[in-house]
């Protein structure tokens, strides 16, 4: 008996225990980043080793921001062209179109002129989803150019940069598994033993009553017990 309560109490212990919700977790998504196009920056009166010492700081403090996605201008130069669109043939009502076909949410256009050692500078931001645009200029020699105006101008283009909107990641795919249900508890049923002895006893009782009749009969006939003296002996 006690063996079979063990099992069924280890049965209901394991389904307990195995019973479970298994929670699918789901990849946790990277912050999206802002799409920015550079589409043409145009240099005026540079030699190439003026113009590759520009473009190179230009692009090395535009690319710090990880929240902003660069695309350089030979990348944008090849998408476009895969169209039939030349960058440079574009002009300010074809910018927003531009964006439109890159899939980006903005593009910048700058353009740089040398005037002897001065270097003046403008760079021009258009937001694809407003139609919008900024404007940032400025002029240094071209060594403190390099040095302090480009890391300012493009510190402000990056402040006006907005990120995008906020995506709340998807619920996580909740499985539950169906297990099987414990084994039924069979009923144990306890068969008690009956006592013999008073069965002996009522059989002893039944069986002694009897012989008493039996004796206390003198014949046929059974007369009952009678109280009092006995009767005194006849004599012939």
């Amino acid at each position: 008996m006690f063996k079979n309560i063990q099992m069924c109490c280890l049965a209901v212990l394991l389904y307990l225990t195995t019973s479970a919700v298994f929670v699918k977790a789901q990849p946790t998504p990277s912050a999206p980043k802002t799409k920015l196009a550079v589409l043409k920056i145009i240099y005026a009166d540079f030699s190439k080793e003026d113009r590759e010492l520009i473009n190179t700081a230009f692009y090395a403090h535009l690319s710090q921001n990880e929240r902003i996605a660069v695309i350089p201008e030979k990348a944008v130069e090849a998408e476009m062209q895969k169209v039939g669109v030349e960058p440079a043939a574009l002009n300010e009502a074809g910018y927003i179109n531009a964006g439109k076909l890159l899939r980006v949410d903005y593009i910048l256009i700058g353009k740089m002129e040398k005037v002897g050692d001065f270097v003046e500078v403008t760079f021009r931001l258009f937001k694809v989803s407003l139609q919008t645009q900024e404007e940032y200029s400025g002029g240094k020699t071209l060594d403190i150019f390099v040095k302090q105006e480009i890391p300012q101008i493009v510190a402000k283009i990056q402040r006006d940069i907005e990120p995008p909107p906020t995506i709340a990641p998807p619920p996580a795919d909740t499985v539950r598994v169906a297990l099987p249900k414990p084994p039924a508890q069979e009923r144990i049923v306890e068969k008690r033993k009956r006592s013999k002895w008073p069965w002996i006893a009522l059989g002893g009782v039944a069986t002694g009553g009897a012989v008493a009749v039996i004796l206390s009969s003198g014949g046929d006939e059974i007369q009952p017990a009678k109280k009092g003296l006995p009767r005194p002996p006849v004599v012939p």
